[in-house]
């Protein structure tokens, strides 16, 4: 429990998890998988959220066609709020959905003239250590109420090729003792100077060594006020057309939703701001954005192998093969993903997971029923 009234947490729950097909479909993504435990990836980040926001303070945002399942997970974990979920008749990207969300809270959850301070993380993500996490978020807090867009950023522990990065520069100071980061004085976080794409290896290589580089983990936090005034700034566009919504309605217009500009927060805000923040963190994250991704997490057997289901496996090493229902037999292979559903099998080398998205891509191209 905590009291925390004026602290908003919004979740993400839009993604398609193309690079998990075909346990991850359209209708049934990422976030709705029980992949690394009791729970779907979204109730296990609604829970997190709930150890420093209250429950009826954090509010979902995903796509109509998951409206009603994201409802029925919350009700499996938490039968004590009711839970504002906001369902986007077309995907516009996080912008358009971050900059909703905060005149949601706003206009609708906050108290009369208060300005909120909001959370913002994807709803799929595996984050190892609670507590580091959560002591990051505090800290953010402090920053975001001093006017700042805080990025949490990841500290790097390999040359990782399949993540942005956010390249910092001179240290960020606040007056407060600061919560849960390895520092006795005042440091609190750093200023952002640069968002970059997904690298090569050697750029990796180098983003590693320097040691100013930082994943991105696409969390964020702000006031907001300070989310709105950055996108009128940088975006005036999403913004004039999110003020177009009427969201007192109990649905969103289509026609309406689908005239915004489809863009990431990053581009639209993040990249041109002069007022981000990131907070070093510290917590086993990881994306879960592909098969190999969710390999690394998994326990293994003393061949290295990760399997789940109906499988024989002689002489294979390295490997995650799962069976919803039919025996699985392999025989002196190693570093492969097998998956096998009810309508579809993936055979797949483990370090080509980042590319089952163009199978995925494929299927919806031509229609497949598959997808």
């Amino acid at each position: 429990m905590n009291d925390n009234k004026n602290i908003f947490g919004v979740i993400l729950a839009g993604g398609s998890g193309s690079r998990l097909w075909p346990l991850s479909r359209e209708m049934y993504p990422k976030q709705l998988l029980k992949l690394t435990g009791e729970n779907s990836l979204f109730q296990s980040t609604f829970l997190r959220l709930t150890d420093i926001i209250p429950a009826k303070n954090i509010i979902t945002v995903t796509n109509d066609l998951h409206l009603n399942e994201i409802n029925i997970q919350l009700k499996e974990i938490n039968q004590n709020h009711r839970h504002a979920t906001i369902g986007e008749p077309v995907g516009r990207n996080t912008a358009p959905a971050i900059g909703l969300s905060a005149l949601f809270i706003q206009n609708n959850l906050a108290e009369e003239n208060s300005d909120p301070v909001i959370f913002v993380t994807p709803s799929d993500h595996l984050i190892q250590d609670n507590e580091a996490f959560l002591d990051a978020v505090r800290e953010g807090i402090k920053l975001a109420e001093d006017g700042y867009i805080v990025t949490f950023g990841i500290k790097p522990s390999k040359p990782e090729t399949g993540y942005g990065y956010i390249k910092t520069n001179k240290d960020l100071r606040l007056p407060r003792q600061p919560l849960g980061l390895p520092r006795n004085d005042n440091f609190i976080g750093y200023k952002v100077e640069e968002f970059k794409e997904k690298p090569d290896f050697e750029t990796a290589k180098r983003y590693l060594e320097a040691g100013n580089y930082f994943w991105n983990s696409g969390i964020f936090m702000f006031k907001a006020s300070t989310i709105l005034k950055e996108m009128q700034i940088h975006s005036p566009d999403v913004l004039a057309g999110l003020n177009k919504l009427d969201l007192i309605k109990d649905f969103i217009e289509k026609e309406d939703y689908q005239a915004i500009p489809s863009i990431s927060i990053d581009y639209a805000v993040m990249e041109k701001s002069d007022r981000i923040a990131l907070i070093p963190v510290d917590c086993g994250w990881n994306d879960l954005g592909s098969w190999e991704s969710i390999y690394d997490v998994m326990d293994k057997d003393t061949n290295n192998n990760y399997t789940k289901g109906n499988i024989i496996a002689i002489e294979t090493e390295d490997s995650y093969i799962y069976s919803s229902s039919k025996l699985v037999s392999t025989i002196g292979v190693k570093n492969l993903v097998i998956i096998e559903t009810e309508d579809a099998i993936l055979v797949c080398d483990k370090s080509r997971t980042q590319d089952v998205k163009i199978i995925f891509d494929k299927l919806k191209k031509e229609n497949k029923k598959e997808i």
